[in-house]
């Protein structure tokens, strides 16, 4: 049996067919499991802002017209606004990029690592939870990725096309989201170390091609930054950016938690087989895995970070992961190949296993704010107020107007209290930061209706109701 598929590993090589059978099935799975629940589960704070982002996407300046939210924009303004319909643009990206990856690697490699990669990336915890998001990060990392390995292959093959090439996705990697300058700092420490003299140069490691690629890219970064509305105004950036919420350990932690360690150590493994044969790619992708996270534990010490932030570095995890995952079969002795299987498969198992809790026990890894705000819809009586910490969310799924609790901080929680006989108080994660007050004599002093905790692991995403009823309080 074992010979068997061995035989039809080896022989897909020199088989088209076979290889595009693999490749249709993979990405079947892939769009399975990104279709599944896509509508689903309610809409979580960052989602709901994409969405009134898009419906002005022509409002907010140029940075806001990027693929991903003018491709959101024409969905919305077709299907109308839903979960289904917002998310649809990240899940149909996400299912097209398992074919484009698995283009990309067996150029890179070989198809066998192709077909692993793919697969892996098919089934990747991480890559299913952004691809049913209505955000940017799935389509800003298939053009960070492109941009990443053409700049490999502009080096390598000295082709100023590829540069260009590499240069044109790292700008609609940017246009997305500013964390494509990731790529900055991965291509300066790869060309430092392989200027140490360990590594032999690329014959297109030349001044022309490096002014061709950093002087238009930096250019256009500063011009992005000037252009983000975020960026413009001082005050609005410290609000979004200027404080901490991390440390280190949290988003190494983190980062190891949404990729799986076991994929982690794998990667680590092909990262090292690499280098030891002074190959530029282990080294390239060994530095795009890193160098993402180092900078994310750093900045985490003076300002706002998350750990998602380091979804880009994805990619290159899996790519190094599957080159390890191919040499384990190819490198081991008839009689060991059998272990080398078992390596495989437990790396596929710990994805299967994440995937059962995120689509069956976890919610979506996302708050619940949907069921909350239908228990209060369930028994809302006219004159009823409602308080919480996402406005917006919350006149979306009521269909009413209620209070922000940053603003009941302003006018103080005893005037508004006054203004009804009942009122409601739905408490995340955020309450306590925004309205220290309204929590704290909620939970005190009001009825605990509900809770709509999400539990995934080391991490719980609360939500609870309460209602204030004076008539029966006082």
């Amino acid at each position: 049996m074992l010979r068997r598929i061995q035989g039809a590993w080896v022989a897909m090589g020199s088989n088209r067919t076979y290889q595009l059978v693999i490749l249709a099935f993979i990405t079947a799975i892939a769009a399975g499991l990104r279709f599944y629940k896509l509508g689903e589960w309610g809409f979580w704070g960052d989602e709901y802002i994409t969405v009134r982002k898009a419906l002005d996407v022509f409002g907010g300046g140029i940075t806001r017209q990027s693929p991903f939210m003018l491709s959101t924009h024409l969905v919305l303004n077709s299907l109308g606004v839903s979960e289904w319909s917002a998310r649809l643009v990240s899940t149909i990206v996400g299912i097209i990029t398992i074919p484009i990856f698995f283009l990309l690697v067996k150029r890179l490699f070989d198809v066998h690592v192709a077909v692993i990669a793919a697969l892996f990336l098919a089934i990747a915890p991480w890559h299913i939870y952004w691809s049913q998001n209505a955000r940017f990060y799935t389509t800003m990392l298939l053009f960070y990725t492109a941009a990443l390995l053409f700049f490999h292959w502009a080096l390598e093959e000295n082709r100023r096309s590829f540069m260009i090439v590499s240069l044109l996705f790292f700008g609609l990697a940017a246009f997305e989201r500013l964390l494509a300058g990731f790529l900055v700092p991965i291509f300066i420490g790869y060309i430092i170390l392989l200027k140490t003299g360990r590594f032999s140069l690329p014959k297109g490691l030349n001044w022309r091609n490096l002014a061709i690629y950093f002087v238009p890219g930096l250019i256009g970064v500063v011009g992005i930054v000037l252009a983000t509305p975020t960026f413009q105004d001082a005050e609005r950036a410290a609000r979004s950016f200027g404080f901490t919420n991390a440390n280190p350990f949290w988003i190494v932690s983190g980062v190891l938690y949404y990729v799986g360690i076991p994929f982690v150590c794998m990667s680590l493994f092909g990262a090292f087989s690499l280098i030891l044969q002074r190959n530029r790619i282990g080294l390239l992708l060994s530095v795009a895995a890193t160098v993402p996270t180092a900078v994310l534990m750093i900045t985490s010490l003076i300002q706002y970070t998350a750990n998602r932030y380091a979804f880009v570095s994805l990619t290159a995890i899996i790519i190094l992961a599957a080159y390890a995952v191919n040499e384990l079969l190819i490198q081991m002795p008839s009689e060991g190949k059998i272990f080398a299987v078992g390596a495989f498969v437990i790396l596929l198992a710990v994805s299967v296993s994440d995937n059962v809790l995120y689509y069956q026990f976890q919610h979506g890894n996302r708050d619940n704010w949907k069921d909350a705000f239908a228990l209060v819809s369930s028994q809302y009586q006219e004159g009823d107020q409602i308080i919480t910490a996402n406005r917006a969310l919350a006149d979306y799924y009521l269909g009413k107007e209620t209070l922000g609790m940053q603003s009941v901080e302003v006018v103080g929680l005893e005037t508004i209290l006054d203004d009804a006989e009942r009122t409601w108080f739905v408490i995340d994660v955020t309450a306590v930061g925004k309205g220290p007050t309204s929590t704290r004599w909620a939970q005190e002093h009001a009825h605990f209706m509900g809770s709509f905790d999400v539990n995934i692991s080391a991490r719980t995403f609360p939500m609870a109701v309460y209602l204030y009823d004076a008539g029966v309080q006082e």
